[in-house]
């Protein structure tokens, strides 16, 4: 998951390289469009959503962007003991 401002910036920069897409006329009137759904993909709160009621799923992990930069022990233990918790399940093992 990535904070919303960032992510509303990134796709804001992302438009201007998708020939498909007319480019935004203004970061004010893309904001508007972002916050309201209007944009490729939808409402960002829906889309985040859907998966944070799942957060709690054995074969779900939660990441936020921001934890992905932090490089750490934690974040690496919580990966690895994840991907191993997925690899039990599907040996039907442990």
């Amino acid at each position: 998951m990535r904070n919303p401002k960032d992510t509303a910036v990134s796709f804001y920069h992302h438009y201007h390289f998708i020939p498909a897409i007319k480019d935004p006329t203004s970061w004010e009137t893309f904001f508007d469009q972002f916050i309201k759904g209007e944009v490729s993909y939808g409402l960002w709160f829906d889309h985040v959503l859907s998966w944070w009621e799942h957060r709690d799923d054995p074969n779900i992990l939660f990441v936020k962007y921001e934890d992905l930069k932090e490089v750490t022990i934690h974040v690496y233990y919580t990966k690895i003991k994840f991907v191993l918790r997925l690899v039990q399940q599907f040996c039907n093992v442990g």
